[in-house]
């Protein structure tokens, strides 16, 4: 019988722990609901369009999206940056980076070999 509470006993307190940590690591339920500043995604600040565009611009800093809707279907590739994604006429490719580097960075099909446009980054203002 006392063997019997000792471990009635022990089980309960087991159970209080467990709940303990669980109700700790929950933390405040409105910061939950709101990201630190710092992981929030910086916003975009350069788009484009390909081929319609021919170019997209953006400065050093940026976020680059490239949307790419390709006359037939291969790998879109921006030269310079090792991004790429396959796409077809209709399954358009959204390249999204950070431009880190000023430079122009052509954009092409990889077994076409056709050049659809351009991203031009120049130095951060």
């Amino acid at each position: 019988m006392r063997n019997r509470r000792l471990l009635v006993a022990l089980a309960l307190a087991l159970v209080a722990v467990g709940a303990i940590s669980v109700l700790s690591s929950i933390g405040d339920p409105e910061q939950a609901t709101k990201p630190p500043a710092s992981s929030r995604p910086p916003a975009v600040e350069a788009e484009g369009v390909l081929p319609q565009d021919r170019t997209v611009r953006a400065r050093v800093g940026e976020v680059v999206v490239v949307t790419v809707d390709p006359p037939v279907a291969d790998t879109v590739e921006i030269g310079g940056i090792g991004l790429g994604s396959f796409a077809t006429p209709q399954t358009p490719v959204r390249l999204e980076f950070v431009a880190d580097r000023p430079g122009r960075f052509p954009v092409t099909l990889r077994l076409d070999g056709r050049r659809l446009g351009t991203v031009v980054v120049s130095a951060a203002a």
